[in-house]
Order: C-alpha cells, then structure tokens, then sequence
C-alpha cells in the first residue's frame, strides 16, 4: 500500500509499466530498421541515377565523335578528284571507329522540279511507263507533278489542283511551287501508284539539280526515260562507259561526249536535238553520304553542294540520320 501511495506502479510481472525497457529498445530497433531501408532506397536510387548519367553522357559523346566522323568524310568527299560512287572507307585512330562515304552526282537523276518543261516531263512520264504504270495512271502522275510545280490554277488535262486536294478536306494542296522536299512527291495526285510500282522511286528523282541529266553517271531507267533507247542498248552503254573495273566515276571510265553517247544509245535523228538538250557532259551538283561510327553507334550525314565557278562549294542541304 505504501508503494502504491507513493506514486510508483508496478505490473504483474514486476516491471514499470511506465518507461518500460522492451518497449524502448523494440522501438529504437525498429527505428533502426526502417533508417537502414529509407538509407538503402537512397543510396540504391543514386547508384541508378549516377549509372543512368554515366551512359547518357557516353551515349552523347558517342554520338558527338561519330557525326564528327560523318563531317570529316563528307569533307573528304567533296574535295577535287574524289569522283568515285563506290563506298569508301577511311583511316581512323582507334578500333571501334570507322569512316565511310560515297560520292554521287544530283544531275544523275530526273530533276522533278523542271517538270513543267515538256521534255523533262515526257522523261518522268516515260520511267512511269518504264516501271509498269499504264498510260492513263503516268499521265495523271505526271500532269499532277507538273500542276504541283507551276504558279498558276490551270488543270492539265489529267492534272490536280486545290479542288482536287479539296474534296479530301485539304485546303493548302498544291503547293504551287517547286518541291523543297522529295517526300512531298507522296502527296501529289497518283504517286501513290509510281510508289507501290517503284519502292526505289527516290534514287531517281532530285530536287537539286540545274535541270540537265549527267550522261556519265546516268542509271539504265533514267538513260531509257531521256532518250527512249531500249534496255539493251543502255545496258550494253553503261557497260562501256564504265570501263573494266564495272564501277561507274573511276579512273578507268569512257569520258564519252552527249553526242558520241546518242550514237552508242542509237538514239535517232527525230530525238536527237530535244535529248541533246537535256543530258550534259558536266555535273554542277554533288552530293556526298558518309557514315561515322564509333561502337554500335552510328550517324549518316547526307550533304549536298554545289561547285561555283571560283570553286567554292555552296551546300543547297543537309540531312543526319
């Protein structure tokens, strides 16, 4: 009675009830427990942060030092004598690095935005023909392409202008102006058909050129489409003209002028003034894709650039990939 007049209290099995030892260390233990988890989550998420930082950084700088190898093959590839169209590769200080580039010519291809001159647009509608399309599907294709180019409504006779484009509730078709993309082929009226028929359709056509196709470099679809010589005659061509080695711009190819070229093609003397007039001897526009990798990681850069008469180059464009 004493004891329990005095204030203490005691539980059944002897221990305070106030302040009891058990239940102070099971709270700092747990305490314990859960500083250790919060501290473990912590650290575990820095270590991913850190690994994360670590690999984009790598990622970024892989990607730096390779476009930065695309750049200095792309360079390479528009200095004077550097002709050949084959890939190829160089030197580069360290194992997990290369450089590769090709070299091509603009001129090679049907330059699409001259469309609306007649001869040019006879050699679009001729490859059309040439990958299968029928008559009435070329025509549309290429009377379409030519109103997409001029500056005015008129429709050509198998053509489209914004009434066309209009009634599948687009307003801003045609652009009435020349392609700034070759993409932009896809929403001209019945390319979808030359698309389907030709999925390669792109290494065909440019929308850099100066207008002229360079006789030299050329493919067997294009010299067909230009001077309607037959398949046998361009192939037997481009054989010649690419001399022993079978590869096309190299040392040993027939530097052959337009005219000797018309003859080899048997182009007849009915053609021979309206073709002489689109192929050419010269190229104006060159344009160069080199490749950069370091690692697994790899960047295309694609320029383009014409030569001007002083000899600097002008750069009409630029793609990474």
């Amino acid at each position: 009675m004493k004891n329990l007049r005095s204030g203490q209290c005691r539980s059944s099995n002897g221990v305070d009830s106030l302040g009891s030892p058990r239940r102070s260390r099971a709270s700092a233990l747990m305490l314990m427990i859960w500083a250790i988890m919060l501290m473990s989550f912590t650290v575990g998420s820095t270590v991913k942060y850190i690994d994360f930082s670590v690999r984009e950084s790598s990622l970024a700088a892989n990607r730096f030092r390779a476009l930065h190898l695309a750049e200095s093959g792309a360079e390479v590839a528009f200095q004077n004598g550097v002709f050949a169209s084959v890939d190829m590769e160089m030197p580069v200080t360290g194992t997990d690095s290369s450089i590769t580039f090709r070299t091509d010519v603009e001129e090679a291809k049907l330059p699409v935005n001259y469309v609306t001159d007649e001869r040019a647009k006879e050699s679009i509608y001729s490859i059309f023909i040439i990958w299968g399309l029928n008559a009435e599907d070329a025509t549309t294709a290429a009377d379409s392409l030519a109103d997409w180019v001029d500056n005015d409504s008129d429709v050509r006779p198998q053509g489209a202008e914004s009434e066309y484009y209009q009634q599948f509730g687009i307003f801003n078709l045609p652009r009435q102006q020349p392609f700034s993309s070759i993409e932009e082929l896809l929403l001209v009226r019945g390319f979808d058909k030359v698309a389907k028929a030709k999925p390669e359709w792109r290494d065909y056509f440019t929308i850099h050129s100066v207008g002229t196709v360079y006789i030299r470099s050329a493919s067997k679809d294009v010299l067909m489409a230009v001077t309607g010589c037959s398949d046998a005659d361009a192939a037997n061509f481009i054989a010649e003209r690419n001399g022993e080695d079978g590869l096309a711009r190299t040392s040993d190819d027939s530097r052959m002028s337009v005219s000797q070229a018309l003859q080899r093609l048997n182009v007849g003397a009915d053609r021979y003034a309206a073709v002489s007039a689109i192929l050419t001897e010269q190229y104006e526009t060159r344009v160069a894709e080199s490749i950069g990798r370091v690692g697994l990681l790899q960047v295309k850069l694609t320029l383009i650039g014409r030569r001007q008469d002083d000899g600097a180059i002008t750069f009409i464009g630029r793609y990474e990939e």
